[in-house]
């Protein structure tokens, strides 16, 4: 068996971006860069709901339910619908790494909705989060922005 290639392939910048979501290729892109902390890391649905429910809260919005699933061969490690993140056990979903981009999602359409997905209000609260849960210092996060080119408030 060989190690994940998340762990040691570096990927070229994107070339096409969505015109829909302009800035989605971008912060790919630069999660790719840190993506091997969510690799082969699991934790338990009760506190990546503790989590959610503490974020919630923190930031005035409803609660949200974390769902973990096993969507097999689907290539993707969370999305959230209405009010429910569900991580995808099967692709390294369901961790902490994965929850915080997804709660982002979730607070930034309570909080400040816009068309773009990976939008400059997405972002700033995807840095807040990070920040916030002690994972990654949000001054940081700003310089990886910057240097992949991608926008925040």
């Amino acid at each position: 068996m060989r190690i994940n290639p998340f762990l040691t392939r570096r990927t070229k910048k994107p070339k096409q971006a969505c015109k829909s979501d302009p800035q989605r290729h971008l912060v790919y892109w630069m999660e790719r860069k840190i993506a091997g902390w969510a690799i082969y890391q699991h934790a338990d649905v009760e506190d990546l709901q503790r989590i959610a429910d503490y974020v919630c809260r923190r930031y005035k919005v409803k609660r949200v339910s974390v769902v973990i699933e096993n969507k097999g061969d689907q290539r993707v490690f969370g999305w959230h619908v209405d009010n429910g993140i569900h991580l995808n056990a099967d692709f390294h979903g369901d961790n902490t790494a994965v929850l915080v981009h997804e709660l982002a999602h979730y607070i930034a359409d309570q909080v400040l909705p816009s068309d773009e997905s990976h939008g400059k209000e997405f972002v700033t609260i995807y840095g807040e989060l990070l920040d916030m849960l002690n994972l990654f210092p949000l001054k940081l996060f700003f310089i990886m922005c910057d240097d992949h080119g991608v926008s925040y408030v």
